[in-house]
Formats: structure tokens, sequence, C-alpha cells
């Protein structure tokens, strides 16, 4: 049996078709769409030609509306799950920042301890001077008579 022109231009139509399906195109930009028009230029045919041929331009419908379907239904589940994972990130960056709190707080007491261990530290020196000046004075106060060197009189 010879195949005919007619039957490797459906045959090209058809490749065509496949390739944008499986969003894997020659002959066009791979952005996901399809179209009646794409087809012929993925085709390679002219401006037109796939209305030439009734059955090759039906399956083409049907596989596009079914190809518009399923993008929609999973841009519904997409944009679904994209609402979970943005549910869990803000969860995720809630319980972080909970946790960063908590060691804030931790530091802030800790620091808060050391401060107070400083100023009673310092308080309890300076009374140690001020002791120690109280007895400075009151040597002061006594009698202290200097030692005269034998060889000086």
């Amino acid at each position: 049996m010879k195949i005919t022109k007619t039957q490797i231009t459906e045959q090209r139509l058809r490749d065509a078709l496949q390739r944008l399906l499986d969003g894997k195109p020659e002959r066009t930009k791979a952005d996901g769409k399809i179209s009646l028009s794409r087809i012929n230029k993925e085709a390679g045919c002219s401006h037109g030609l796939i209305y030439k041929y009734p059955e090759v331009m039906t399956e083409a419908k049907e596989a596009i509306e079914q190809y518009k379907a399923k993008q929609q239904r999973d841009g519904v589940l997409e944009s679904l799950s994209a609402g979970v994972d943005k549910e869990t990130r803000l969860r995720a960056e809630r319980d972080k920042q909970a946790e960063l709190k908590r060691d804030y707080r931790e530091q802030r007491d800790s620091f808060q301890a050391l401060a107070d261990d400083v100023v009673k530290r310092e308080n309890a020196l300076l009374f140690r001077c001020h002791e120690l000046q109280l007895e400075l004075n009151a040597r002061d106060n006594t009698k202290v008579v200097p030692l005269q060197d034998k060889g000086r009189v």
C-alpha cells in the first residue's frame, strides 16, 4: 500500500499535536499553549492547512479541550497545595519566631542576673573601701613618733 501525501500531512499534524501536548515542541515556544494555529506552525505547514483535514481538526479540538481541562484541574490543585505550603511555611516561621523570642528572654534574664551580681560585688567593694578609709583615719589620729637616726641628732 502506497502512502499518500494527504496521509503524510495528517501524520505530521498529529505528531505536531503530540509534541505540543508533551511540552516538547520543535518549531514553536514551549510555553504550554496549544491551538490549531500552533499545531500548523509546529507541523511546518501553511497557515490554515489543518482546516482541510476535518478528522485531524476534530481530534485536535478534543485533545486541546482535554489539555485545557487538565491544566485547570492542575492549577486548582496547585493553588490548593500552594495554600497548604504557605500555611506550613507561615507556621514554621511562627515557631521559629517563638523560639527566637524564648532565646532572647533567656539571654536577657542571664544578662540581668550577671548585672545584679556585678552591682552586688561593686557595693561590697565600695563598703570595704569605706571601712578601710575609716581604719586609715583612725590610725592617722594616733600619735606616732618617728624614729630618729642614731647618726643624726
